[in-house]
């Protein structure tokens, strides 16, 4: 009994696409070996690829060098870039914060206050980060 369960083992399938490993002879491990190589030379160029092209994310929080409560703004800049601003909440000063640069595209999760930015901080760096000042009313037009 216990905790492990016996199955039946389930049908092979037939492989189609691909090169037939069912036979044990001297072609099909060369077949296996040369389609293995070809497999690797694959994985290796995609993972070049992937790694020579990253995306950049900067936080932009209420004070600089801290994660604070209220932060939820981020900059995510693809390797053309192309600039998205994700969740411009309540530490983005406006748009007319200087760490805001050239936005694309403005991204919000979701319609509540902090996220959208309902009010904000008058600059960078006001107030702290246990009470950041956001004083600036701006609840948006979001229709």
């Amino acid at each position: 009994m216990g905790r492990h369960r016996e199955f039946e083992q389930a049908p092979e399938l037939p492989f189609s696409g691909g090169p037939d490993f069912s036979n044990d002879n001297k072609g099909a491990s060369v077949n296996r070996f040369i389609w293995s190589a070809a497999a690797g030379i694959l994985c290796a160029a995609l993972g070049q690829s992937a790694v020579a092209q990253n995306v950049k994310v900067t936080p932009l929080g209420g004070i600089d060098g801290e994660f604070c409560a209220l932060d939820r703004a981020l900059v995510f800049e693809d390797p053309k870039g192309t600039r998205i601003l994700y969740d411009p909440g309540r530490t983005v000063a406006g748009a007319d914060d200087p760490r805001l640069g050239k936005i694309d595209i403005v991204l919000v999760s979701h319609m509540h206050g902090d996220h959208l930015g309902d009010v904000h901080t008058k600059a960078p760096n006001a107030g702290s980060c246990g009470k950041p000042d956001i004083s600036v009313s701006s609840m948006p037009n979001s229709n």
